[in-house]
C-alpha cells in the first residue's frame, strides 16, 4: 500500500518539475531534450505502474515483466536524447554518476557507523540515551556533507567533466585579466587562449573590427582570407541582427524566433559550413557589433552544450567590455599625444613669432638710431656752413668762389634731407594704406635727366663715372611723376652710395608695351641670402652692415643706409602697376630694373588704386 501512494507522487513530482523547465526555457535544444524525456518517462511511468503496481493488487503477476521492458525503452528515450539533442555527453553521465555514487557512498557509510556504534554502545539504535545523541551527530553531519559535496562537485567537474578547468573560474579569472588589459592584441590573445585551453574545438576564428577601421584577426593567417571568404556571411548574418547561430540546432528543427528570417538563417548556416565551422557568436558593446567568434567541431567530435555555448556568449560579453575600454584608453593617448603636439606646435609658433618681434624690434630700434643719425647730418652740415659763412662774413675773408662752394654744398644737404623726409613719408603712408599716385603721361627723359643732374656731383665726389643710355625717340610711360622720380633717384642713389670705383649707368629702354628704366652699377653686389630679403623694411644688406670683415678676398663696406628707401621702391612700383627685377653677383655689381607700363593715348587720366586697393597685386 506504501508504494502504491509513493511512486506515483514520485512520478507527478518529476512531471510537474520537468513541464515546469519546458515552459520557463526559451532554448529550443533544451525543449526537445525536456520533451523527449518527458515522453519517455510517461510512456514508461504509465505502463509500468499499470502492469508492476495496479494490476498486482488484483492478483494479476503475469504481466510483471511488461514493466521491465518499460524501463528499457525509458533508456533508449534517454540515449536517443544524448545523441539527437545533446543531452549529455559522455564525460556528464560519467561525472553524474561519480558524484551522485560518492555521496550517496559518505551518507550509507556514516549511517552504519553510526548504528554499528550505538549497537556497540548501548545496545540498540533505538535506545533514548542514542536518540539524544543523534541531534548533535544530525548537525555535524550536514555540515560534514554539505563540505564533503561541494569538494566532490569541484573534484569530478575537474577530473572528468571539464578536466583541467571550472568554467565559473575560468570565467572569473577572464574578467580579471581582461580589466586590466588596455591592448587590443592582448584582448583577443587571451580569448584565444581562454577558447583553446576550455572548449579546445579543432579550428575557430577571431574576428575584430574596432570603430578606426583596425582589423585584428586571429590566427593571424586569415587576416587575407577571412575578409572575402566570410563576405556573404556577414551580409546574411546583418539581416538577423547578429543573433548567435549553432549549425546543430537550426540542422535538428528551425528555430522559432528566426520562422520570419528563414532565407537568411539558412544562408548563413550555408556559408558557415562552406567554412566548416559550427557556431557563431557576436562581440557586442553598447553601440554595435565590434566582431565575431566562430568555432569548428570540438577535438572529441562532441557537439556544443548549452552551457558551453552560454560559456562562449560570457566570454565575448567581457571581450566586448575590455575592447571597449582599450578603445577609449586609446582615444584619451591619441587625443593626449594630439594635444602634446599642438601645444609644442603651439609654443614653438609663439617662440618664433617671439623671436621675431624681439628681432624687429631691435631692427627698428637700431634704424631709429640710424635714422636720427641719418636726419642730423644734413642739417649739421647746413648749420655749420651757415656758421663759416657768417664768420668769413664777420673777418671779410669770404669771397664768391667760397660763398658758391658753401652754398651749394648746402642745397645739397638740404636735398638729401628732403629726400629722406619724402622716403619716410612715402613709407608711412604705404604702411598706413593712405598712399595715393595719379596716372598721368610721364617723359622718361625729363625722369633721368633730374636725377643725373642730381646726382653728378655725388658721383664726381667719389670718382665713380656717372653714365646715361636713353633711346633715339622721346619716350612716355604712364606712373605717378613725382613717386618715379623718387624711385629713380633712390636706385641711383644707393648704386652710387654702393660703389667704391667704376660706373653708374641709368639705362632706358622699351621693353614691347613696357618701358624699363635700369640702373646699373659695379659695385660690390649682394649675396643670393640677401637677395632673398631685398624690398624688406629695415632690410640692409650684409655687405653693408659688418665692418672691417669680408666676403672672400673682398673688403665689405661700411654701413650705410636707413633699410626703408629699397621698401618704398618696391612698394611704389608695385601700386604702379610695374614690375622690379634684380640681378647681382659678388664683387661684380648689381642691376636694378623697374619696369613700367608705356603711355597711350587712350590711357585715362583716374587715380592710381590706394594701398587698400592693390592689397591683393601679386608683388614682384
Amino acid at each position: 500500500m506504501y508504494y502504491n501512494i509513493h511512486i506515483p507522487l514520485f512520478f507527478l513530482a518529476s512531471f510537474f518539475i520537468l513541464f515546469l523547465k519546458l515552459g520557463q526555457t526559451n532554448n529550443f535544444r533544451e525543449k526537445k531534450q525536456i520533451t523527449t524525456l518527458l515522453l519517455g518517462s510517461i510512456i514508461t511511468s504509465t505502463v509500468g505502474m499499470t502492469t508492476n503496481l495496479i494490476l498486482p493488487t488484483m492478483r494479476v503477476f503475469d504481466l510483471n515483466w511488461v514493466g521491465q521492458i518499460t524501463t528499457v525503452v525509458w533508456v533508449l528515450f534517454i540515449f536517443y536524447a544524448i545523441f539527437r539533442y545533446g543531452l549529455f555527453e559522455i564525460r556528464f553521465i560519467l561525472a553524474r554518476l561519480m558524484y551522485f555514487t560518492l555521496g550517496s557512498l559518505i551518507v550509507i557509510v556514516i549511517y552504519y557507523g553510526v548504528v554499528i556504534f550505538q549497537t556497540a554502545i548501548y545496545g540498540s539504535p533505538l535506545n533514548p540515551s542514542t536518540l539524544l545523541l543523534g541531534i548533535p551527530i544530525s548537525l555535524g553531519f550536514i555540515y560534514i556533507y554539505d563540505l564533503y559535496k561541494k569538494s566532490v562537485s569541484e573534484k569530478v567537474s575537474s577530473l572528468i567533466l571539464n578536466p583541467g578547468w571550472d568554467p565559473k573560474d575560468v570565467l572569473i579569472k577572464f574578467n580579471e585579466d581582461v580589466s586590466v588589459l588596455l591592448n587590443y592584441e592582448e584582448i583577443i590573445l587571451l580569448l584565444k587562449l581562454t577558447i583553446r585551453q576550455t572548449l579546445n574545438p579543432l579550428d575557430f576564428v577571431i574576428y575584430i573590427e574596432l570603430d578606426n577601421g583596425q582589423k585584428y584577426f586571429e590566427p593571424k593567417e586569415y587576416s587575407h582570407k577571412l575578409p572575402k571568404s566570410f563576405e556573404g556571411l556577414f551580409v546574411w548574418w546583418k539581416e538577423i541582427e547578429y543573433k548567435p547561430i549553432q549549425v546543430e540546432e537550426v540542422e535538428l528543427e528551425f528555430p522559432e524566433d528566426f520562422l520570419d528570417k528563414k532565407n537568411e538563417v539558412l544562408q548563413v548556416i550555408e556559408e558557415m559550413k562552406a567554412n566548416n565551422m559550427q557556431i557563431i557568436i557576436p562581440i557586442f558593446n553598447s553601440e554595435r557589433m565590434l566582431g565575431i567568434v566562430m568555432l569548428s567541431r570540438k577535438d572529441s567530435g562532441l557537439i556544443y552544450t548549452s552551457w558551453q555555448k552560454k560559456f562562449l556568449q560570457s566570454l565575448c560579453s567581457t571581450t566586448a567590455l575590455g575592447l571597449q575600454r582599450a578603445n577609449l584608453y586609446q582615444e584619451v593617448k591619441d587625443f593626449n599625444k594630439s594635444l602634446q603636439e599642438k601645444i609644442k606646435a603651439a609654443t614653438y609658433e609663439i617662440e618664433e613669432k617671439n623671436k621675431k618681434l624681439a628681432e624687429s624690434l631691435r631692427i627698428e630700434r637700431d634704424m631709429l638710431d640710424i635714422l636720427g643719425h641719418e636726419l642730423r647730418t644734413p642739417i649739421t652740415t647746413v648749420r655749420n656752413l651757415l656758421g663759416m659763412i657768417k664768420i668769413m662774413w664777420d673777418k671779410r675773408v669770404l669771397d664768391d668762389t667760397k660763398m658758391e662752394t658753401y652754398i651749394e654744398m648746402a642745397n645739397e644737404s638740404i636735398r638729401r634731407e628732403i629726400s629722406l623726409l619724402e622716403t619716410i613719408l612715402a613709407s608711412a603712408k604705404i604702411d598706413n594704406e593712405k598712399l595715393e599716385l595719379s596716372k598721368e603721361k610721364v617723359d622718361v627723359f625729363d625722369v633721368v635727366n633730374d636725377s643725373f643732374i642730381a646726382y653728378q656731383q655725388m658721383a664726381d665726389s667719389k670718382g665713380i663715372k656717372l653714365i646715361k643710355e636713353l633711346p633715339n625717340e622721346r619716350t612716355y610711360c604712364l606712373a605717378d611723376r613725382l613717386r618715379l622720380q623718387q624711385v629713380i633717384d633712390n636706385l641711383v642713389s644707393n648704386a652710387i652710395k654702393y660703389t667704391k670705383y667704376g660706373t653708374v649707368t641709368i639705362r632706358v629702354y622699351k621693353d614691347g608695351e613696357n618701358v624699363t628704366f635700369s640702373v646699373i652699377d659695379t659695385g660690390e653686389g649682394i649675396s643670393e641670402e640677401d637677395m632673398k630679403h631685398l624690398g624688406e623694411k629695415f632690410f640692409r644688406a650684409k655687405n653693408y652692415v659688418v665692418t672691417n670683415a669680408k666676403i672672400g678676398d673682398r673688403q665689405i663696406i661700411r654701413p650705410g643706409g636707413t633699410g626703408i628707401g629699397l621698401y618704398v621702391v618696391y612698394q611704389l612700383v608695385k601700386y604702379m602697376n610695374g614690375k622690379i627685377d634684380v640681378k647681382s653677383k659678388v664683387g661684380e655689381g648689381s642691376t636694378f630694373s623697374v619696369t613700367l607700363p608705356e603711355y597711350k593715348d587712350k590711357s585715362s587720366q583716374s587715380i592710381f588704386p590706394q594701398c587698400s586697393e592693390v592689397s591683393q597685386i601679386q608683388a614682384f
